[in-house]
């Protein structure tokens, strides 16, 4: 089960990003893990159409404008549930979202990336699968036409999206270029969905570290900042990481891309 990997991954997440991954701050520690694979279906499942559809051109026009002197990620301007967790219908999951409980076997993702992307790009995502294979367990390997589970990494003009966790044949994390393939953060976060995270701001207990302005939060966009029941992750005595890798913006889905929708508690604390 995904939880049973989610452990092992969160425990050696712990021994290891405080102090072996220094470098990959602002966004850089995980502890959103997946704990109860039934808690994560009703969690999901509260999204409705929002995580069945096709992937969003509309969204592909929102990355496309997008540059590093914006306030907020890339992978949070998608039209999707909490803006980049798709499960588009190709894929088949609408007819069995259990399948997103499974864990990848003995935590060995295959995959294989889109001939669409050039050298420079290849690269960055290689990057981030070989800072998995320092400080996780999780590991990377190329897709040999012999397993039926396996990502794709693809470079459609939809933006930035994945599903959560294992869901059965092949699933796609799209990365548009050149948005969300312009630091190597935003392409950590889109693998750390597909692994079985979810965002560090769902965090059943994220009122006691953040405050959420609902009145700041573009109409229609409020659903992205549900928390999840305790039931739902575990973050093994991991506190709450207002720099983690799978932390929203400040201004996230703003009304006017601008006004601030998390802020934390404790004043001076960037996110």
């Amino acid at each position: 089960m995904l939880y049973q990997l989610s452990a092992i991954l969160a425990w050696t997440f712990i021994l290891t990003l405080t102090s072996a991954w220094p470098s990959f701050r602002r966004r850089d520690v995980f502890d959103n893990s997946v704990d109860s694979p039934d808690g994560l279906i009703a969690h999901l499942r509260n999204f409705g159409n929002l995580l069945y559809r096709s992937p969003s051109n509309e969204t592909g026009l929102k990355v496309a404008q997008w540059h590093k002197g914006m306030d907020v990620n890339p992978e949070e301007l998608g039209e999707y549930a909490e803006g980049d967790i798709l499960f588009p219908p190709s894929n088949g999951a609408r007819n069995g979202l259990t399948a997103v409980s499974a864990r990848w076997p003995n935590g060995v993702i295959p995959f294989v990336i889109s001939p669409y992307f050039n050298a420079q790009q290849q690269r960055l995502i290689y990057d981030a699968m070989d800072d998995y294979h320092k400080y996780t367990c999780i590991r990377f390997k190329p897709y040999t036409g012999e397993e039926s589970d396996y990502i794709r990494i693809t470079a459609g003009n939809t933006g930035c999206w994945s599903s959560v966790g294992r869901i059965g044949g092949r699933q796609d994390i799209n990365l548009q270029v050149p948005g969300c393939l312009t630091q190597k953060g935003t392409v950590v976060h889109e693998l750390m969905h597909a692994v079985g995270f979810l965002h560090e701001h769902s965090r059943y207990e994220r009122d006691e570290y953040v405050d959420i302005l609902w009145n700041n939060i573009a109409q229609g966009h409020a659903h992205n900042f549900n928390k999840a029941v305790p039931e739902v992750t575990h973050a093994f005595g991991v506190g709450y990481d207002y720099g983690s890798v799978m932390h929203y913006s400040s201004t996230a889905f703003s009304r006017n891309n601008q006004l601030k929708t998390i802020v934390p508690k404790v004043s001076k604390i960037p996110m």
